[in-house]
């Protein structure tokens, strides 16, 4: 096969790709139509939502005379607090003073499974800033939490670190819409594999189908040429 008959087989090839998927356009819609519906369904009425709600606080070393000149080792130092504060806030005192807090002022019982799963505290860009983040089904609640969190973990962490100053910068914010799901992006993912099961399902029937349906078909299943074929002849009743 030289290279035009090449290029025109891929042609062929490429045009009867198209063909097909043009003649099964209606399962393609409908199976793609079906995913995106149900995706969306299940998302908006399937899925609790949940919400955020962030505090954010500094971790800085008490300062005399002496060590006011050497910045570098008070601010690494303040670095290293606020890693030990991600720890002492997932401790067992800070939990359940947090869910005795909430328990009295906010009249809502969580265990302390729930509580210590909601929240996480990272360090904002490896300084001794930290960022305090609750996650929870509830938009108040999870600000309840992020403020009783940022409270408790501040008592005991001034405790524990005589020398340490704990300031808060931001307290928790009211945060109505929800961050999961997302409904956009579930719907996008939703049509798009609708759309690959769809195709999918279509090109694998056709190649599973070894029927002969062309003149083409007799020449490349069975082997042989094709020189015509014979027309349906229908009988005349004669009177």
């Amino acid at each position: 096969m030289n290279k035009l008959d090449h290029e025109q087989t891929n042609t062929l090839d490429l045009q009867e790709l198209v063909s097909l998927l043009i003649k099964n356009s209606v399962i393609i819609i409908l199976v793609t139509l079906v995913f995106t519906l149900v995706v969306g369904f299940y998302t908006h009425y399937g899925i609790t939502p949940k919400y955020e709600s962030k505090t954010l606080i500094n971790v800085s070393k008490k300062v005399n005379e002496e060590q006011s000149g050497n910045s570098s080792d008070i601010f690494r130092y303040g670095s290293e607090l606020a890693k030990r504060y991600s720890i002492i806030s997932k401790s067992n005192t800070v939990i359940q003073t947090v869910q005795l807090e909430l328990k009295n002022n906010h009249n809502l019982e969580l265990s302390e499974d729930t509580i210590k799963n909601c929240f996480e505290v990272v360090s904002v860009n490896d300084t001794d800033i930290l960022r305090i983040t609750v996650t929870y089904p509830n938009y108040l609640t999870a600000q309840d939490i992020a403020n009783a969190v940022t409270n408790a973990s501040i008592d005991v962490y001034e405790a524990t670190y005589t020398d340490a100053i704990v300031t808060s910068i931001d307290t928790a914010d009211l945060n109505e819409n929800p961050v999961s799901p997302n409904l956009k992006l579930n719907i996008v993912i939703g049509f798009v594999l609708g759309l690959l099961v769809s195709v999918g399902f279509v090109l694998i029937k056709e190649l599973m189908n070894r029927k002969i349906k062309t003149e083409k078909d007799i020449e490349e299943y069975l082997d042989i040429p094709y020189f015509g074929s014979i027309p349906n002849i229908t009988k005349i009743k004669c009177e």
